[in-house]
């Protein structure tokens, strides 16, 4: 993501951090790791954005997480946030926990956080309160799609696939095999779909399964 916004906006000043070292740096960017009690190596009001993807779902404590991104904001900067809703009581996240077990998605996709429309709204609001717009995204097609393809990861091969020969993540392998052909094709199919619904949808919350939002400190 950095490397995009590097790309399209190469006058902004980017800085990026995470719990890990990224496999790979390129320029545009500096990268800072997150130590183990979350404070994030930035000083009070140095921001005027911060961009969180996929992320809030994955920590123990997101309270924490989110008062120091307060911190770091400047006064009337902007959290701009993508967090998927996997806790809406009408889902196939739901059906899928029903039918494997609640920790299913802990499982295949280490999501130990599963919020509803509202509790993510909570709960952003708590550390920012300076307003908040929405937009959704991933949804029926979209929605469907990432749900049924991590539940079926509890089989070994589709696990190997997402961790090893995905597309998206890694370097194709040299001479990938049929299988892995097939499964790249479709996950990009997938993606296309995805993305076309929630640029269609954007203003539309119901199937959704992840929230867009903007909240202004």
């Amino acid at each position: 993501m950095l490397r995009t916004l590097a790309h399209h906006r190469p006058a902004l000043s980017l800085d990026g951090c995470d719990v890990r070292q990224p496999l790979s740096l390129s320029s545009g960017y500096r990268f800072r790791l997150v130590p183990g009690d979350g404070t994030l190596p930035y000083a009070d009001g140095e921001f005027d954005a911060v961009m969180i993807s996929d992320c809030l779902e994955h920590v123990p404590d997101p309270e924490r997480y989110l008062k120091e991104t307060a911190r770091v904001l400047k006064r009337g900067g902007r959290l701009i946030a993508c967090v998927p809703t996997e806790g809406q009581p009408f889902s196939f996240y739901r059906f899928y926990r029903a039918l494997l077990g609640d920790d299913l998605y802990v499982r295949t996709k280490e999501h130990i956080q599963s919020y509803t429309r509202s509790s993510l709204r909570f709960l952003i609001s708590r550390h920012l309160s300076g307003g908040l717009r929405e937009r959704y995204a991933y949804h029926l097609a979209g929605h469907f799609m990432d749900a049924t393809f991590f539940a079926a990861q509890r089989i070994s091969f589709l696990r190997n696939f997402w961790w090893r020969d995905n597309s998206y993540y890694n370097q194709t392998p040299e001479n990938p095999g049929s299988l892995t052909r097939l499964l790249n094709g479709l996950l990009r199919f997938g993606n296309a779909i995805a993305w076309l619904e929630s640029c269609m949808f954007a203003r539309m919350p119901l199937t959704s399964a992840a929230m867009l939002v903007v909240a202004t400190k």
